[in-house]
């Protein structure tokens, strides 16, 4: 079954805030595991400090040893906040949900183009999108990964030399 989410952690304040969520939103710590991956030039005393504390609190957490392919492959979703890793999940076919954990910083990889990619701004939010992912089935899951793989590809795609100099130049 759904039950595997991989976090693409990108800043320390994004635990923080994820741990504020676990805290008050209870489905998502029982219906939930959680690799946590971190962004691996991130690792502050701030960032393991506050993993530990995490790891320590809740059960339905893991630190990822993997590389970000055998994290995928052995995830069912993935969420993300401000990592271009998010939109690297969607390309290796896992289904993503962007969480709002910036409370500070206003930052995404989606250039806040959010049509194709659900975003949550609340541990409710999260939750909801969660359940309503788990209850798809394989033809919803499969069209909602269709939807962001071909939104992946503005992101990713070809770079566009006329338009930039159109633009720009």
């Amino acid at each position: 079954g759904f039950s595997r989410v991989l976090f693409l952690v990108s800043h320390p304040n994004e635990l923080k805030i994820f741990g504020s969520w676990l805290r008050t939103e209870k489905s998502l710590r029982e219906s939930f595991r959680y690799d946590l991956r971190l962004y691996k030039a991130l690792k502050s005393k701030e960032l393991l400090s506050e993993l530990s504390l995490l790891l320590k609190e809740f059960s339905c957490l893991r630190e990822s040893r993997g590389s970000l392919v055998e994290d995928l492959s052995e995830s069912d979703l993935a969420i993300f906040c401000a990592t271009s890793a998010g939109i690297a999940a969607i390309k290796h076919g896992i289904p993503v949900v962007h969480v709002q954990l910036d409370d500070f910083f206003g930052m995404n990889p989606c250039f806040d183009s959010f049509e194709e990619i659900e975003t949550c701004q609340s541990a409710k939010e999260l939750a909801a999108s969660l359940g309503e992912t788990v209850k798809m089935g394989r033809e919803g899951l499969s069209a909602m990964i269709e939807r962001q793989e071909v939104f992946a590809e503005t992101i990713f795609g070809p770079v566009w030399h006329e338009h930039i100099k159109r633009e720009f130049l």
